[in-house]
């Protein structure tokens, strides 16, 4: 099963939005603007720290979406570039660098 959840998971980041994929009979897929970011935070438990993993929340108006089970390095640039583009959309004339991917390869595949 945990072979089937992981080719049904996963995330994109695009210069307007940050989407999240998961589910294995039923497949969510949630996209938050990153214009709309509120805060990000990373977060990792116990368990997820000895094998070194961590948990990306992006939190919008009265909602939330977790990018779960990333590695803590993948977490973190994933949480530095969330910041960066939602500061980036704030400002006049910006323009983001490349999307980072993880886990997606095409948002209409699967």
């Amino acid at each position: 099963m945990a072979k089937l959840d992981v080719a049904r998971q996963g995330w994109r980041l695009t210069d307007r939005a940050l989407i999240v994929r998961r589910g294995v009979f039923t497949r969510r897929t949630t996209v938050v603007p990153v214009a709309k970011l509120q805060s990000v935070s990373l977060d990792q438990g116990p368990v997820q720290r000895w094998f070194g993993l961590g948990v990306v929340t992006a939190r919008v108006a009265a909602s939330r979406v977790d990018v779960p089970a990333l590695g803590w390095a993948e977490a973190e640039r994933l949480q530095q570039a969330l910041v960066a583009r939602s500061s980036a959309g704030s400002s006049a004339g910006a323009h983001p660098e490349d999307p980072v991917y993880g886990g997606i390869a095409e948002i209409q595949g699967g």
